[in-house]
C-alpha cells in the first residue's frame, strides 16, 4: 500500500458535441445505475440557464438534484487590500452547450 497517500477512483466520461445535454440523464444512469444524489457546483450565469433544464433530467433519470452556487471574490478585502485574481476550474459538461439554451 502507498504510504502517505489516498487514491480515489472516480467513474469519468466526457462527452462532446451537438445534443449531448439532451442526453445528460442517459449517461448518469449508465455511470451511477443507482440513483443518488448530484451536487452541481456552477457559476450564477450557468444556473440561471441551465440548471432547470439539467436538474429535470437527472431526477427523471433517478437523482436527486441540489447545487451550490460559487461566486467572485470580493473586490477589497477587509483593512483595503486587493485579493489576488484566483481561476476555479469547476466546470459541467453543460458549459459548453450554448446553443441549447
Amino acid at each position: 500500500m502507498y504510504q502517505g497517500q489516498h487514491i480515489i477512483d472516480l467513474p469519468k466520461r466526457i462527452v462532446v458535441g451537438e445534443g449531448v445535454l439532451s442526453q445528460l440523464g442517459t449517461h448518469f444512469k449508465e455511470l451511477f445505475d443507482k440513483g443518488g444524489l448530484v451536487y452541481v457546483v456552477t457559476g450564477q450565469n450557468i444556473l440561471q440557464l441551465y440548471y432547470k433544464k439539467v436538474k429535470e433530467m437527472l431526477e427523471d433519470a433517478g437523482f436527486s438534484v441540489t447545487y451550490l452556487v460559487t461566486g467572485q471574490p470580493p473586490l477589497m478585502r477587509p483593512g483595503g487590500s486587493r485579493p489576488r485574481p484566483r481561476r476555479t476550474m469547476l466546470t459541467s459538461s453543460w458549459d459548453l452547450e450554448g446553443a441549447e439554451a
